[in-house]
């Protein structure tokens, strides 16, 4: 059975309350899990810069010295992602609640193109814990760096701050409802066409004659019992010296 859009428009007025019923549960049990279901998480953030300073304080605006920072990023990024690393974060930090291998996973490093920063961002279900661990990581790499590079060239940009909670970035409500409004959408029209394509009765007249390449002559209406009409029956009774008189008489 070929559909066009004309029959996929017909098919979705004709399912339009399924269809919208669908939708508005789906979306409604997406927006009541996000609130209830899910926990909130929370992201801090800390950002340290490259800079082109020697071990003995002295800075330097060489362009090649800055050209090689910006190389060195690529670098960094990597070495503040390894478990190595992590390992001396827990070692100096006993308190954080991860291990080297959670911590390598959930950190996530970024750097913006042609700049010298480098941010860290790390979530976690208690944003004083999701604080102190990326600040612990930027400390410790500042330290662990001059030994690793020969060079003393990572400063602390800005720490997170433990105090300020900010809002969570995940659930994201309106986004979870979004996506499971179209989902829902695109889900119960495909079933609906789906069911329209595999059902291989024949609906109407025109249906009919398009199959049989024939014309149709009459069309033969389905008679329920209920709409019969049910016979009249007049019954007259007279009376006279012998007896009385009945007449039946159906109309």
């Amino acid at each position: 059975m070929e559909l066009g859009i004309k029959e996929i428009l017909q098919i979705i007025r004709k399912r339009s309350w399924w269809l919208g019923s669908i939708v508005l549960l789906a979306s409604i049990g997406a927006g009541l899990i996000s609130f209830y279901l899910l926990q909130p998480k929370y992201e801090a953030s800390s950002q340290i810069i490259i800079s082109s300073t020697d071990a003995t304080g002295q800075s330097s605006i060489s362009i090649n010295e800055v050209n090689m920072d910006l190389r060195l990023i690529d670098t960094y990024k990597e070495i503040l992602k390894t478990v190595a690393m992590m390992k001396k974060v827990t070692a100096t930090y006993p308190d954080i609640d991860q291990t080297p291998e959670q911590l390598s996973r959930r950190v996530e490093v970024n750097s913006a193109s042609s700049t010298q920063v480098i941010t860290l961002s790390y979530q976690h279900e208690n944003y004083s814990q999701a604080a102190k661990t990326v600040n612990a990581i930027v400390l410790a790499f500042q330290r662990e760096i001059p030994s690793l590079m020969n060079i003393d060239n990572v400063s602390i940009l800005g720490l997170a701050n433990e105090e300020v909670v900010p809002a969570p970035v995940s659930p994201n409500i309106v986004f979870n409802v979004a996506v499971t409004f179209m989902i829902a959408l695109v889900g119960g029209i495909t079933l609906f066409i789906l069911v329209e394509v595999l059902d291989d009765t024949v609906k109407s007249e025109e249906e009919l004659a398009l199959l049989l390449n024939l014309p149709v002559l009459a069309t033969v209406h389905i008679i329920r019992e209920t709409k019969l009409i049910k016979p009249n029956i007049a019954t007259i009774h007279g009376e006279g010296a012998g007896s009385d008189v009945t007449i039946d008489a159906k109309v």
